[in-house]
């Protein structure tokens, strides 16, 4: 099962414990994630 990015950013990755960060430290973040989530949709994809 695929994560759901918007959860994922918004209860886990951006938690109220971390807030508030710097906007581009923010978006490293979120990009770090996307990879990830990527090269996941790209297993399924040659699996399926």
């Amino acid at each position: 099962m695929l994560w759901n990015a918007e959860t994922y950013i918004d209860e886990e990755l951006l938690s109220p414990n971390i807030l508030p960060i710097e906007r581009d430290y923010a978006i490293s973040l979120v990009n770090s994630f996307l990879v990830g989530y990527v090269v996941q949709l790209a297993a399924q994809a040659s699996a399926g």
